[in-house]
């Protein structure tokens, strides 16, 4: 009976598709361990905990398959993961919006070459103010997401949010401060250069 009502909702359009997902367990169990799983078997292969990747495949997938039953257990992950990804989207489209109008106003690099530095990619002016963006974004998705377990909701975060705030703020000025010295020392450099050459 719960295909036929599963087929039904296919005539729905998208909106009785997710809903019959969201009914029979799809975002709350199926997705969260699909991901915990590609977590952890990822960082085990990587770090090849019990030797070569090749002889310890089963291995890695068996804790990996543990680790995601156990944390879907007591329904704290599904409910996290249901408010953390939301806000995280909204956080990506503050990010997008600010791409959008960076390129309409100029555009601009993110990465710079240094070659007085063997040749490593730094990140210009522009480039640390899109990172320090996304910590801050980073961190207010975090620290919303985490007052389901009470642990911002409380006083700490009324009395030490602010400050954190601020030292974000400071931090990002003084990245951009860092960033335009480096960019101007890498400009002038390069033109010396092709001006002795000549």
């Amino acid at each position: 009976m719960s295909v036929i009502t599963g087929l039904a909702t296919f005539g729905n359009g998208i909106t009785g598709i997710l809903n019959y997902w969201a009914d029979v367990g799809v975002f709350s169990y199926v997705l969260p361990f699909l991901l915990i799983f590609a977590v952890v078997y990822g960082i085990l292969s990587k770090i090849d905990l019990f030797g070569k990747q090749d002889q310890n495949k089963g291995v890695n997938a068996v804790i990996g398959v543990a680790v995601g039953l156990l944390a879907l257990q007591f329904d704290y992950v599904p409910y996290f993961f249901s408010i953390i990804f939301p806000k995280l989207g909204v956080g990506i489209s503050v990010l997008l919006t600010a791409l959008i109008l960076m390129g309409l106003f100029g555009g601009g690099t993110f990465t710079y070459i240094d070659k007085t530095d063997g040749n490593k990619v730094k990140l210009t002016a522009m480039g640390w103010t899109f990172f320090s963006i996304g910590t801050v974004i980073a961190v207010f998705v975090v620290m919303n997401s985490l007052q389901i377990f009470s642990l911002t909701g409380s006083g700490w975060w009324t009395e030490y949010g602010p400050g954190i705030i601020t030292i974000l703020i400071v931090g990002l000025l003084v990245a951009l401060a860092i960033g335009g010295d480096k960019d101007k020392s890498s400009s002038g450099g390069s033109g010396s250069g092709s001006g002795g050459s000549s």
